[in-house]
């Protein structure tokens, strides 16, 4: 599988989803793709019956193309996805959290996430555990770094949180650059464990 092309097409059924109509000038910049590319991506997305055309106005989603997304977010083990503003974690840009469910068990120490979120495109990513009740960043095992307690609390109410699961902290020039490396980190994540018993 060509994660990157993977990636993209995950993007751009969010994006149709999101906007509910959305013109190909404008899934372009989201994606931050050339016009042929994208033009490709909505020829294979509306052959596969996933997008529809609607008129001058752009594309929007078939039933079938929720469904599939629905799928896609399955297989990544994403429970959900919010754009939310994270101050006392970024530096500047825009952030938006993946929530994964059980993947505690992929995680070192979060580099190997935000190195994927980077070579997306991202400004970086933060990885968080939730064990036990309380939300940490794993540096290390041995000295787990637990969270200030408000931003603790707000990421708790916002997510339906169990024990290993993991939030995913996307930073970016913008929400699409955010969303892509959350992605990306997500979905490095997810493949972990198959990457370290090939290497």
């Amino acid at each position: 599988m060509n994660e990157q092309k993977f990636i993209k097409e995950v993007l751009a059924l969010l994006w149709i989803n999101r906007y509910g109509v959305l013109g190909r000038y404008r899934l372009r910049k989201l994606l931050d793709l050339t016009e042929g590319v994208t033009r490709g991506l909505l020829k294979k997305l509306s052959n596969e019956g996933l997008v529809k055309a609607e008129g001058r106005r752009g594309f929007s989603l078939t039933r079938k193309g929720l469904e599939n997304l629905k799928q896609k977010l399955k297989e990544l083990n994403i429970k959900e996805i919010k754009e939310i503003d994270i101050d006392e974690l970024k530096t500047s840009g825009e952030s938006v959290v993946i929530h994964l469910r059980n993947l505690e068990h992929n995680i070192r120490n979060g580099l190997e996430q935000r190195d994927a979120a980077v070579k997306a495109g991202a400004n970086g990513a933060t990885t968080l555990i939730f064990k036990n009740g309380v939300l940490y960043i794993p540096f290390n095992f041995k000295k787990p770094e637990e969270l200030p307690k408000k931003l603790s609390r707000m990421l708790m109410d916002q997510f339906n949180l169990k024990d290993g699961d993991v939030l995913i902290i996307g930073f970016g020039r913008d929400r699409a650059k955010a969303l892509e490396g959350a992605l990306a980190a997500s979905l490095y994540t997810l493949r972990v464990s198959s990457l370290r018993g090939n290497s």
